[in-house]
């Protein structure tokens, strides 16, 4: 990965998204912090060990029971309270990761379509495979799909729909997962699904410079990456604020 692919148009959309990751980490953990402050969470870890050696010390069942019940309802307070705070503050990061999604130019930019694993290419469509093929993945050239699809796994996708990354799963679990990664989720029949991996990923071939790939392209790893240094340096900023004052 030269220097040219960070001028590239590829490579400015790779920017863009860790800027809006580090912007998004940052604002998620104030957010958060306006929601739940330190001093509340303070206050609730203060009072759990008081609650709890209340209730081994109490020598009347009365006395036990009101000890256990100001424990749960502290609790519940404070992981309700948390909960409304990740989600309130996770609202950014969700609008931000979907608005990355949608100007995602690996559809109108990339050549290729890669499949993984290989094995899940009907043999009558090797013909069609360009560049690397093997065990892992096989690498077709969109020039010969204008006009055609691609069977896999008892799915046939034509060209329009390989223009978007797709992936074909065998369970509940694995469809949910890759839904939340933005794919396009087909369910694979069950007479398939014994001889298939518990997902097949297609993806246009782009941006697939990182560690991740092919579940995450660079767009989505660099704001992921720069989501959590955003946040790890708001926090640290907060408590080096906090020790100041």
């Amino acid at each position: 990965m030269g220097r040219s692919y960070f001028f590239s148009e590829p490579g400015l959309y790779v920017a863009g998204a860790a800027a809006l990751g580090l912007a998004g980490g940052w604002v998620f953990h104030h957010v958060w912090r306006a929601l739940l402050p330190r001093a509340r969470s303070r206050e609730f870890w203060t009072s759990v060990p008081v609650s709890a050696r209340g209730m081994l010390m109490s020598e009347e069942t009365s006395d036990l029971l009101r000890h256990y019940r100001d424990l749960i309802a502290a609790v519940f307070r404070y992981t309700g309270r948390n909960t409304l705070a990740v989600l309130a503050a996770a609202l950014p990061i969700v609008a931000s990761a979907l608005l990355l999604a949608a100007v995602d130019p690996s559809s109108r930019l990339a050549s290729r379509i890669e499949v993984r694993p290989a094995v899940t290419v009907a043999q009558g469509a090797r013909s069609i495979v360009t560049g690397r093929q093997d065990p892992e993945r096989v690498v077709i050239d969109r020039s010969m799909l204008r006009g055609s699809s691609l069977r896999l796994a008892g799915h046939t996708l034509d060209s329009a729909a390989l223009a978007h990354k797709q992936a074909l799963c065998t369970s509940t679990v694995s469809c949910s997962l890759l839904e939340m990664m933005l794919f396009r989720t087909h369910s694979i029949d069950a007479p398939t699904r014994t001889r298939l991996p518990a997902a097949v990923v297609v993806r246009p071939l782009l941006l697939d410079a990182n560690p991740l790939w092919p579940w995450f392209n660079d767009i989505d790893f660099s704001f992921l990456v720069a989501l959590t240094a955003g946040g790890v340096a708001a926090a640290w900023w907060g408590r080096r604020k906090e020790s100041r004052s």
